[in-house]
């Protein structure tokens, strides 16, 4: 580990209230701004008091913990989950996957709108906001869409608190691809309200192409999936959404980038102004296309898995700073459905459980394999996300004020991901069977103690609404 990582010393930090709800002592915290020895206490939901170990505590507590030398990460942020409701709630729903979420320490998730129906109007939103409502024991945020078409309700969900809108450049089975022109339009609207677009960038035409060429020669096994998207398919369209973006002078993100020569792209673009973001996912960083003859359609996603060197080439890409987040893009399916893809890999849909395993995994592979700073891996999964998405200083890090979201991680326990352990309503991973070197032990969302031990404490509808911009 490098000197980012080294417990050091801490002044007190304290607001004068009292009594505290609740005192987290002997903990080594673990943020965006360095990794030290101290205690937190809490008050409403709230960090209200980070001290010295040698200070005393200001005031009367009601509990008190030990964390006996475990490290205490702000909870994660993960703004790319899928959990399919409305419509298609036998994949996952808000109960599943917040649960699972909780889990893996992830406190806050930022919801697609890839849904029956999208989430491309104030109607639809509040349909689904409805359901999150209901059943969520993480708090949340809801992705808008941008699609042919709603224009004209793009302002009214930003009113509501959507500000970040999703466009797909290529055909997807259950949501509306926009073409060149609409997107740059959106891209107007949204640069004026000062949104964010995400794009699904891969190009559409090369994929249907070599995806008909494909099936005409007969091929049904897993890595005629990576080969029908080839990896120009999506750097042409990051080049394409950079282009847009510039003109329409729109905050751009890149959705689940998974070649190492994107990240050279953006980089450049960063570089030359363009206010472009990116995030990559942990089967990026972990798995190759050589596991879709192994796993199948377990391992199949769009876009797809990629050579083992372009894996080497990308983690190069976290470790010097380039990479702004690492997200989940939890999208699951019901092992039904993935098993069609057994006999003809295009018959499945694409999608990888991951939610429960995002934090463990990049502690396992990125700390503990490559020596990813903790500083560098929280500001990854944690406080960049919630800048991004305008969530920050209420989540993201471990500040006075900031909601109490905090996780306590064992990072030298050893485990192994077993499907009984997992809380996805698909009980399926491609990491089943996995050994990995560092463990949640304990998750708490505003305070509240909502996993420990293997089981969830919240009830459901814990979870609350953040809308982005309300930091």
């Amino acid at each position: 580990m490098d000197r980012g990582d080294r417990p050091g010393h801490f002044t007190t930090h304290f607001l004068k209230t009292m009594p505290y709800d609740l005192l987290l002592k002997n903990g080594i915290l673990t943020t965006d701004y360095g990794v030290f020895k101290a205690d937190v206490g809490i008050k409403d939901g709230k960090i209200a008091f980070l001290g010295n170990l040698d200070s005393p505590f200001p005031g009367e507590v009601r509990e008190t913990l030990d964390l006996q030398g475990k490290y205490l990460f702000p909870g994660v942020v993960d703004p790319h989950c899928h959990f399919g409701e409305p419509g298609t709630a036998e994949r996952e729903d808000f109960g599943t996957g917040t649960r699972s979420a909780a889990a893996g320490g992830v406190t806050t998730v930022i919801e697609m709108p890839l849904c029956f129906p999208p989430t491309d109007n104030p109607e639809h939103f509040y349909l689904k906001l409805a359901l999150a409502q209901e059943k969520a024991v993480v708090d949340f945020s809801l992705w808008g869409g941008l699609v042919p078409n709603n224009q004209e309700e793009i302002p009214k969900l930003f009113e509501l608190g959507i500000q970040a809108f999703k466009a797909f450049m290529c055909y997807t089975s259950h949501y509306p691809q926009v073409t060149d022109g609409e997107l740059l339009q959106g891209m107007k609207i949204i640069a004026d309200l000062g949104g964010l677009v995400g794009v699904h960038a891969e190009n559409d035409g090369i994929i249907k192409y070599y995806t008909q060429q494909l099936k005409k020669a007969g091929r049904t096994d897993g890595k005629a999936h990576a080969e029908a998207r080839p990896p120009i398919a999506e750097y042409e369209a990051i080049s394409r959404a950079i282009l847009l973006a510039k003109e329409a002078e729109v905050n751009l993100h890149i959705l689940h980038m998974g070649i190492a020569s994107g990240a050279k792209l953006i980089h450049e673009a960063k570089q030359s102004g363009i206010p472009v973001t990116f995030e990559t996912c942990p089967h990026y960083l972990t798995l190759t296309e050589e596991d879709l003859l192994r796993l199948g359609p377990y391992a199949k996603c769009n876009p797809p898995l990629r050579s083992r060197e372009n894996v080497d080439a990308l983690w190069e890409y976290v470790l010097n700073g380039t990479l702004d987040m690492i997200v989940s893009d939890h999208a699951p399916y019901t092992i039904e459905d993935k098993n069609k893809g057994w006999q003809e890999i295009f018959a499945a849909p694409s999608g990888i459980n991951g939610i429960q395993t995002l934090l463990p995994l990049m502690i396992s592979e990125g700390v503990h394999k490559r020596g990813l700073s903790l500083v560098h891996l929280v500001r990854l999964v944690s406080t960049n996300p919630a800048r991004r998405f305008k969530l920050y200083p209420k989540k993201g890090t471990i500040r006075i004020d900031s909601d109490a979201d905090l996780v306590v991680v064992d990072l030298d326990a050893q485990w192994t991901v077993k499907k009984e352990d997992l809380f996805y309503k698909n009980l399926w991973s491609p990491y089943e069977g996995w050994t990995l070197k560092g463990k949640v032990l304990t998750t708490f969302i505003r305070g509240k103690k909502v996993f420990e031990e293997g089981k969830i404490l919240a009830e459901p509808g814990y979870g609350k609404w953040i809308a982005m911009g309300s930091s």
